[in-house]
């Protein structure tokens, strides 16, 4: 796979909206994200492929932090960055509706109520970089038995509501198994262009690593105590 240089990556990412946007998806609604609908070209899906994968390179040589990066993977329109420290993937990608967005995983959800206050501020201050959205891997609804339990789950506004209500809920079942939380940051076309989303993708990947880490090394701290480390 051709790894682009930092003017050619630009120049790429912006030849490739320019292509996409002349396509008509809306026969193909499925977006890139779902498959490769019939109506792309294969080399735009092969470039666009390259050229995330590209910039997720640079964002992990640029974002200080203890990250233990283990490489890149690619699907049509999307890419993935891996850190080992703390088992959490890091993605990028392309969506008609979304415009970019960039995933942060929460691999040890569970450790969510050892969080203190500078875990939320984590949070919050990913709003300043873009349009913030949660979603819980395991469905919220399916540990809802209350009406009033299930009414929580619906039509929600805060992030941060929005995880509490979750955690709670699906940790009421001791056999029941969290899974992952992700947080997406999206931006739509026009936000000032790729040179600009640069520098907020890097400080994304820099705040969503440290809350990784704080939930990391409770899960650490815990197994420690425990014996199984």
């Amino acid at each position: 796979m051709k790894i682009y240089g930092c003017e050619e990556t630009m120049e790429a990412l912006s030849n490739y909206e320019r292509d996409l946007r002349t396509i008509d998806y809306f026969r193909a609604l499925d977006q890139t994200r779902h498959g490769t609908p019939s109506e792309v070209p294969e080399n735009l899906v092969r470039q666009m492929a390259e050229v995330l994968v590209s910039i997720l390179q640079k964002v992990s040589d640029k974002a200080k932090c203890g990250a233990k990066w283990r490489g890149t993977k690619a699907w049509p329109g999307n890419a993935q960055l891996f850190d080992g420290k703390t088992d959490t993937a890091f993605g990028l990608g392309i969506d008609l509706l979304a415009g970019v967005y960039f995933s942060i995983g929460l691999s040890h959800f569970s450790e969510l109520r050892h969080m203190d206050d500078s875990f939320w501020e984590l949070l919050l201050s990913l709003k300043r970089l873009g349009r913030v959205k949660y979603d819980l891997m395991e469905s919220p609804m399916e540990f809802a038995s209350e009406k009033w339990e299930k009414t929580l789950t619906k039509r929600r506004k805060s992030s941060i509501f929005s995880m509490v209500v979750d955690y709670a809920l699906v940790s009421r079942h001791e056999e029941s198994d969290f899974g992952g939380a992700e947080i997406q940051l999206e931006w739509a076309f026009d936000s000032g262009g790729w040179q600009k989303l640069l520098p907020l993708l890097i400080e994304a990947t820099q705040i969503g690593w440290r809350m990784n880490y704080m939930l990391y090394h409770s899960a650490y701290q815990k197994k420690r105590v425990s014996g199984q480390t």
